[in-house]
């Protein structure tokens, strides 16, 4: 694990210059008067995405493209989380890394226990389904007005921030 520091006031400047990354996600605390809005995270280049498709669950290598399909939710989520079962945790603050998840509110009808009784909405670009297993992550402590990039890299060395942001220009 690498962590380096980061200058608080620059932050929204790499929001800015990472936001078209493929699977950027900001995660802002906006109400910083709450006791649970200390920290926001910015996650990007995830090693492995899960996603559903075509009516399975698709778990993807995001830089060798090697995928593994499975029909069942708790297959897939077994699959993603084996690989990041032996990070440690690290103290600076709740989420350093790991995975992100989204749910549309009709991916109910196609995990194991639910019901299938209503009828499929209107399709949109936003997925079904997302994970993200994010081994880079900044993240910004509102309270102590500091921020680290942090990286989890299993076979590879610490890349610097400036590289990805250098591929968006």
């Amino acid at each position: 694990m690498h962590v380096d520091h980061l200058e608080h006031a620059f932050v929204m400047e790499w929001v800015q210059q990472l936001r078209h990354q493929p699977y950027f996600s900001f995660l802002d605390s906006s109400d910083l008067g709450h006791s649970d809005a200390r920290f926001s995270y910015v996650a990007f280049d995830p090693m492995t995405v899960l996603e559903w498709k075509e009516g399975r669950f698709v778990l993807r290598d995001t830089k060798t493209n090697k995928f593994d399909c499975f029909d069942r939710f708790q297959n897939a989520f077994d699959a993603i989380s084996s690989l990041y079962s032996e990070w440690e945790p690290l103290e600076l603050a709740p989420f350093t890394g790991g995975v992100l998840a989204l749910f549309s509110y009709e991916m109910y009808r196609y995990l194991d226990s639910m019901p299938t009784q209503l009828k499929r909405g209107r399709l949109t670009e936003f997925p079904m389904c997302f994970m993200g297993l994010y081994q880079r992550v900044i993240v910004v402590d509102h309270h102590e007005n500091a921020a680290y990039f942090v990286q989890r890299f299993l076979k590879e060395e610490p890349e610097s921030l400036d590289m990805f942001c250098m591929h968006n220009k």
